[in-house]
């Protein structure tokens, strides 16, 4: 029960199909990937810790993941050759693997379905929320996509063609790269090990194709040895897991750990995994509602029943498909019900998909005289319209080229000061990033620190001989929202820092602040009851207008006051005009609240005024500081900045 596009040509039509596929899907990866560094959390909180890694041969998390390693290294100095960025190109090599992976899958297709229907349920996995978001940022489950596509084609080859060595080869070679890179290939081994079973060529197997098998299964295994390599050749590699963030003293008992599967805090991956008993139909539904989410619930159900159609007409690939589906729905129930769990469903997507594109191919199945090409395309088009369906539906949410987080964050590190530490919470984005900023310069006065105690964050800040910064990754771990105050209430003052990323952690009379605030330009004018705006600098760049405000509490304040830094156009004619502002709620970041401040308290406070779209006059023009009460928004006060054009640089 094979079909295929036959062409008596030297390319069959079929391969140039193929090679389209693998053309459309790379550029609908890499024109909506994320560009530079990646800050994100849930499925994106690896990715800037795995481009850390890729760009300077160091060691990822445990399980090491070798071939990733080794494949963004090339993929990353590929990138710099061109005179592009090297994290971006790290991130094309997940595009790279996943439209190897849709060749792959094309080929499968072709095995079970009409052309037309193939063509279809390519163009669906292609599309899906799954494949397209691991296929835009640095993941490995790009890779392990290839080993799941390949295993799963070659496994129904093997059933259909039992007396061909090729793709025993091909398993052999997929499944050790699998273990080179990703090990939940091992869920799919049961398929693999059930369908050379049933097919029975195991038996005839000679000793030197039983060799070749051993070769091509260790081939990719040995990369493990690159670790090792790093290890007793640099043992101050950079290594992504704690105890030391920076290039870390390894020897091989530690590379062992790694591979090993150990995690940074030193107990295995069991911790993730929790056996679905008591809680067992809520872990299913939330397999089967991700899955539907993913799919549609007409496409899900409609994908099972396909699933069906081809296990009753072939009982040998029903079985397989059993022994394949059955240990990933178990391992998605078993995995901790959070967003990980979601990067891993790609596995039972792709066989849903191939039910999808049998049922579309029903006539194979059923009446096989029904051959006709024009009734296959008609069949075919529900499959057709839900690949597109699926692409509009997803585009805006997988679309992230304009995602430039990465480049604002390292741009805003330049405002951390000499020697500060910074507390990003661990493993986070942030942590790594800070940690490329600092190599990328030479740098080595930050530091990052890893504690998500705030205690710890409390005693730093009290240390006036250095700065303390925290992250938002910080921030949410403890829950440290707008409006959210309980950590200012144990004795903390936040100071604005020119960014939105890093907030300064100090004491509440923290004498440095009256200092830094002599140094600027004097005011002391009354802005709000008990508060004064004692000073300010002033500046500005290409972007925008950057500007410090020092406050100071002359009582300690019970009512909650917001600010507006406004950019105004002042006509002769007396016309005044808004041309751009920042605002907040609070002020620091709508962090510091002002009923939290003390009596002849200092805070500093940041605001960014972006330069309007429209060519600024050449005179008239004005920065006006001010509040309002938080309650009615009434204005208490402000305080006006003449500013001509020769203060734009």
């Amino acid at each position: 029960m094979k079909f295929d596009l036959k062409s008596k040509k030297a390319i069959s039509p079929r391969w140039i199909i193929s090679v389209l596929i693998f053309g459309t899907a790379l550029w609908l990866y890499t024109s909506t990937a994320v560009p530079g560094l990646v800050v994100g959390g849930g499925v994106e909180s690896e990715s800037a810790e795995l481009q850390r890694v890729a760009n300077r041969l160091g060691i990822a998390h445990s399980t090491g993941y070798p071939i990733y390693t080794l494949v963004g290294y090339g993929a990353a100095r590929l990138g710099e050759g061109l005179n592009q960025n090297p994290y971006t190109w790290i991130t094309y090599s997940s595009a790279l693997a996943s439209a190897v992976a849709l060749v792959l899958f094309f080929q499968l297709a072709l095995l079970v379905a009409c052309p037309q229907a193939a063509l279809g349920a390519t163009g669906l996995l292609m599309a899906s929320n799954t494949i397209w978001h691991i296929s835009t940022i640095p993941e490995t489950q790009a890779l392990h996509a290839i080993s799941l596509v390949g295993l799963f084609w070659l496994m129904l080859l093997h059933l259909y063609q039992p007396q061909k060595f090729g793709p025993l080869v091909g398993m052999g070679f997929l499944a050790g790269l699998g273990l080179a890179n990703h090990r939940t290939i091992v869920l799919a081994f049961p398929a693999v090990g059930l369908a050379m079973l049933l097919a029975g060529t195991w038996r005839h197997l000679k000793f030197k194709q039983w060799l070749i098998l051993g070769v091509v299964l260790i081939l990719p295994i040995l990369s493990y040895s690159y670790i090792y390599l790093r290890v007793n050749t640099d043992p101050h590699v950079v290594f992504s897991t704690r105890p030391s963030w920076f290039p870390a003293e390894m020897n091989n008992q530690i590379a062992t750990d790694v591979i090993r599967g150990k995690l940074q805090t030193g107990e295995g991956l069991e911790g993730n995994i929790r056996f679905p008993k008591d809680d067992f139909t809520e872990r299913l539904d939330f397999v089967r509602h991700n899955l539907q989410a993913e799919l549609t619930t007409v496409g899900f159900w409609a994908g099972m029943l396909g699933l069906a159609l081809l296990g009753l007409k072939n009982w040998r690939i029903g079985l397989v498909l059993l022994a394949y589906l059955i240990p990933w729905l178990i391992f998605l129930m078993a995995w901790r019900l959070d967003w990980k769990a979601v990067v891993y469903q790609h596995a039972l997507v792709m066989p849903l998909i191939v039910g999808l594109m049998v049922l579309a191919s029903w006539p194979i199945y059923l009446v096989k005289k029904w051959k006709s090409p024009v009734l296959f395309s008609i069949l075919a088009l529900p499959l057709i319209w839900l690949a597109i369906h699926t692409y509009l539906q997803n585009h805006p949410a997988r679309d992230l080229s304009n995602d430039h987080r990465g480049d604002e964050y390292l741009a805003q590190i330049d405002y951390l000061t000499d020697g500060a530490v910074v507390f990003g919470g661990g493993w986070s984005p942030e942590t790594f990033i800070l940690l490329e900023f600092l190599d990328n310069h030479h740098r080595t006065d930050l530091l990052p620190l890893d504690s998500r105690n705030v205690d710890d964050v409390i005693q730093e800040a009290s240390n006036l001989n250095r700065d303390t910064y925290i992250t938002p990754f910080f921030r949410s771990i403890f829950g440290l929202y707008v409006g959210s105050t309980w950590i200012q209430e144990r004795g903390v003052a936040f100071s604005g820092t020119y960014t939105d990323i890093f907030l300064q952690v100090r004491p509440p009379l923290d004498p440095r602040l009256q200092v830094e605030a002599d140094g600027a330009t004097h005011v002391q004018t009354p802005i709000a009851p008990d508060i004064e705006l004692y000073s300010y600098t002033l500046g500005s760049d290409a972007d925008g207008i950057r500007l410090a405000v020092y406050w100071r509490a002359t009582e300690t304040i019970d009512t909650r006051y917001s600010v507006f830094t406004h950019l105004r156009y002042y006509a002769a004619d007396g016309g005044v005009r808004l041309l751009s502002q920042d605002d907040a709620y609070a002020p620091v970041e709508n962090s510091y609240p002002t009923d939290l401040w003390e009596a002849d308290q200092f805070v500093k406070d940041t605001y960014f005024i972006k330069w309007p779209r429209e060519p600024l006059p050449p005179d008239g023009l004005k920065i006006v500081i001010g509040m309002t009460l938080s309650a009615t928004g009434d204005r208490t006060g402000e305080f006006v900045i003449p500013f001509t054009k020769s203060d734009e640089k």
